[in-house]
Parts: structure tokens; sequence; C-alpha cells
């Protein structure tokens, strides 16, 4: 059982991590990865099927469609905090 003064510290501890985290999530991690970028690169790959299936310019899909795949893929990049992005394609 925990003893009554101790629980106050307890409650206190838990608030102060709980406003630190808050304050963490406050600044967007494209804005952390920004700031950071000469100590650390984030990066991904779009592998070939990716760039294929949802980033090309096949001309059977409306230019509309690609601009927005293009779009939700940068969106998703600075959700995320990737600041480097590696595209892979098809080789003979």
């Amino acid at each position: 059982m925990i003893k009554p003064g101790r629980l106050s510290y307890i409650v206190a501890a838990g608030l102060l991590v709980l406003l630190m985290a808050l304050r963490c999530q406050a600044q967007s991690l494209w804005d952390l990865a920004n700031q950071n970028k000469k100590l650390l690169k984030i990066a991904t790959l779009f592998t070939a099927q990716n760039v294929r299936d949802y980033l090309s310019s096949d001309e059977s899909r409306p230019s509309e469609g690609r601009d927005e795949s293009i779009n939700s893929a940068i969106d998703w990049c600075k959700k995320t905090g990737v600041t480097h992005v590696f595209i892979e394609t098809f080789r003979n």
C-alpha cells in the first residue's frame, strides 16, 4: 500500500511526465527532423512496385490521382519525420 505522503509525489511526477510528453508532441516530427538533420537523417525506400502502383505517371490514371498520390506520399514523409527518400527503379 502507498503511504499518503508518497501519493502526492507520485501524482506530481506523473503530471510532470504527462506535461513533458504533451510539450514534445507540440513540435511536429518534420520540424524536429529538419532542425537536427546534420545529426540524424531519417530515410525510407519507395520500392519500384510502390512507384509503379502509387506514384507513377501512367497515362491510364487521371493526372489528379497521380498528384494526390504524390502529395499523400510527401505528407506521410512530413508526418513521420522522413527527410530523405530513396526511389527504386526497374532495370533490365
